[in-house]
């Protein structure tokens, strides 16, 4: 489990978490299917591309 900032608040996250986040200047939704350091694997339009924890816009 990991600690990430949103909007000032500091908020635990775990493989499995379902997330909104920033990619390519467009809002995408996906589980977390890995975290590794400060960055996020996601599904992306059926590829898995690593995203950075600045990139999440919400936490479910």
């Amino acid at each position: 489990m990991k600690k990430i900032l949103i909007g000032g608040n500091y908020y635990d996250i775990k493989v499995g978490d379902e997330i909104i986040f920033n990619y390519n200047g467009e809002s995408y939704s996906s589980k977390i299917l890995e975290i590794k350091h400060e960055n996020i694997r996601v599904k992306y339009r059926a590829q898995e591309k690593w995203i950075s924890f600045s990139d999440v816009k919400k936490i479910f």
